[in-house]
C-alpha cells in the first residue's frame, strides 16, 4: 500500500537561502570558472582565416584499356587549394614529386570502372584521385583539390 507524504511549499525566504547557498558552493568549487580565464579569453582577438591560393597541380593524361580492342582517353586538370603561405612549398613538392604523382593518377584511373568514369561529376573518381594525390603529396597544407577540367574520349 502507497502511503503518501504530505508536501509542504517552501517559504520565499527559505528558497531564497537555498538559492545562496548553491551559488556559495559552485562559486566555492569552481564551477563557472574563474573571471581571470574568461577576461583573457574574451581579450584575445580571434584569428584571420588564412588566404586560400591555388597551385597547379598539373594537366594528366591517360589511357585506358577497356578490352583488347578498346581504348579510352581521360585527360584532367587539377588545382590544390593551400593556404597563401604555404604556396611556394607545395609548389617545390611538386616539383620533386612529379614523377610519382603521374604514375599514381594514371594507376587510379586506370584501375577505376569506365562506368564511374562516365557518372555525371564523378564523384567516385574525383575521391580516389584525391586520395591518391594527397597520398604522393603527403602534406597538411592542401586544403582541397579542384578539378579544373576533365573529359573521357572512348575510341
Amino acid at each position: 500500500m502507497l502511503s503518501v507524504v504530505p508536501f509542504r511549499l517552501l517559504s520565499v525566504q527559505s528558497c531564497a537561502l537555498l538559492s545562496l547557498l548553491a551559488l556559495l558552493i559552485c562559486s566555492a568549487s569552481g564551477c563557472g570558472g574563474s573571471g581571470e580565464a574568461t577576461a583573457d579569453a574574451s581579450s584575445q582577438a580571434p584569428k584571420a582565416p588564412a588566404k586560400l591560393v591555388e597551385v597547379d597541380l598539373g594537366e594528366y593524361f591517360v589511357t585506358l584499356r577497356i578490352d583488347e580492342a578498346e581504348r579510352a582517353y581521360f585527360r584532367v586538370g587539377l588545382v590544390g587549394l593551400v593556404d597563401e603561405t604555404h604556396a611556394d612549398e607545395l609548389t617545390m613538392l611538386l616539383e620533386t614529386r612529379k614523377e610519382r604523382m603521374r604514375e599514381r593518377i594514371e594507376n587510379t584511373l586506370q584501375s577505376t570502372s569506365i562506368d564511374y568514369l562516365k557518372q555525371p561529376g564523378m564523384p567516385i573518381v574525383k575521391t580516389e584521385l584525391a586520395t591518391a594525390i594527397k597520398k604522393v603529396l603527403h602534406t597538411p597544407h592542401l586544403h582541397e583539390i579542384i578539378y579544373t577540367s576533365y573529359s573521357l574520349r572512348q575510341g
